[in-house]
């Protein structure tokens, strides 16, 4: 059956889900501002707020554990398949024809039906290219909700075990996380040093990157 979901732009049709999920979901991020909650409010980016809103009605339901799997799935779908990636981008394709081939991979994957939901709302929304995006913001909030964050760190050589100790002590202690995960890669162009990211955030201490400070410092004097 097809049911309405008011997002900002207006009413649009959502055959994903009931209207209940639909409705809950929008009023969690458009709806109600003063009823969002002080971590949707803060995020600031449009993906945060889907995703905090995802997870504000997914706790309350308690069916997170259930969600972050399907979004785990979907993440790991996306990745693996390139026309998937082409449908997310785009691809020229207009929503009727996105809609039905999304509600028929999240039915055949087995999804909740919230995420369905969810999901139904992006294309009827034209967001469905952040998609992407979405997800790995959904990951970071509920990773922080549960104390705990994960950091990309870039590193010219590989870290010792005590220099991956010192780093995640670092990190807890600076953003107050009880648990850190590392997701380090070596990338041996920044000649020594690291670039720790962290959500948004991004330390850049490598050696290549104070060269070319130096270097641009110079020419700035040299031009003087």
């Amino acid at each position: 059956m097809w049911r309405f979901a008011c997002m900002g732009r207006g009413a649009v049709l959502n055959p994903f889900s009931s209207g209940r999920d639909v409705g809950n979901f929008t009023e969690n991020l458009t709806g109600r501002r003063n009823g969002l909650s002080a971590e949707t409010k803060a995020s600031g980016t449009l993906a945060n707020r889907y995703a905090c809103a995802l997870l504000d009605l997914a706790q309350t339901q308690g069916v997170l554990p259930v969600v972050e799997s399907d979004l785990k799935s979907l993440s790991a779908m996306i990745k693996d398949s390139a026309d998937l990636r082409t449908l997310v981008h785009g691809g020229g394709f207009g929503r009727g024809m996105v809609s039905p081939v999304v509600l028929a991979i999240s039915r055949k994957a087995g999804f909740h039906a919230l995420t369905i939901g969810f999901l139904g709302t992006l294309v009827e929304n034209g967001r469905f290219r952040d998609l992407p995006v979405i997800l790995d913001a959904f990951a970071r909030e509920s990773a922080r909700r549960q104390g705990s964050v994960e950091a990309r760190v870039e590193t010219a050589w590989p870290l010792s075990m005590g220099q991956t100790r010192t780093l995640k002590d670092t990190i807890g202690q600076r953003l107050g996380a009880k648990d850190v995960v590392l997701n380090v890669s070596v990338n041996r162009e920044l000649i020594g040093g690291m670039i720790v990211t962290v959500g948004s955030r991004r330390i850049d201490a490598s050696v290549s990157s104070r060269l070319e400070r130096l270097g641009r410092a110079m020419r700035a004097g040299a031009q003087v």
